[in-house]
């Protein structure tokens, strides 16, 4: 039986308060610092063990793919644990690269995503010594389409950096930041 028009079924009730939950425990992990963005913890210079590299084609054909290649290389001693999030490591659901065609912004056309606490499956795992080499299609989350000359540089962002042990869940993030090369390429006509 369904509820009369004007009124919430028990249903509906439930799924607001639940929403209201949500949205409440959201606001005070972004204000304790255990999520970043309102508050917490300062972002930091990443270990120089730790590096970063960009390249992609320095020309490209109209329709022919702008494939950004991240080499993330961990020269350090420990395992690194990089959390994907909001960075392109895990597609594009966040704006994290700066994209300028003829010296003038590009804007983020991609998905944005609101999530809860990170989990374990969200962290990229970097050994010592290894390296790990990621393609992205700018496409996914850029009009990179036009003519012109384009300038493309991930900003470095990364919400949580765990050296050795795994992260553990319910403890405040290290935020970081990871120098990366700009990368230049021209869209021919």
């Amino acid at each position: 039986m369904s509820a009369p028009c004007g009124r919430l079924s028990p249903t509906g009730a439930h799924v607001r308060r639940s929403a209201v939950r949500h949205a409440l425990a959201t606001a005070a992990l972004l204000v304790s610092g255990v999520l970043p963005g309102i508050g917490g913890a300062a972002t930091v210079s990443m270990p120089e063990s730790l590096s970063c590299s960009a390249s992609m084609p320095a020309r490209l054909r109209p329709g022919q793919a702008a494939m950004l290649t991240l080499t993330l290389r961990n020269g350090g001693r420990q395992t690194a644990y990089l959390l994907r999030r909001n960075t392109p490591f895990e597609g594009w659901l966040a704006d994290s690269v700066t994209v300028e065609r003829d010296e003038k912004p590009v804007s983020y056309i991609g998905a944005m995503a609101k999530r809860m606490p990170p989990s374990l499956s969200e962290y990229l795992l970097l050994p010592a010594g290894k390296t790990y080499r990621f393609r992205a299609p700018l496409q996914g989350g850029y009009d990179v389409t036009d003519a012109g000359s384009y300038r493309v540089q991930w900003r470095g962002d990364v919400l949580d950096v765990v050296f050795g042990a795994r992260p553990q869940s319910g403890r405040e993030l290290n935020p970081a930041t990871l120098n990366c090369n700009p990368v230049t390429f021209i869209r021919a006509r």
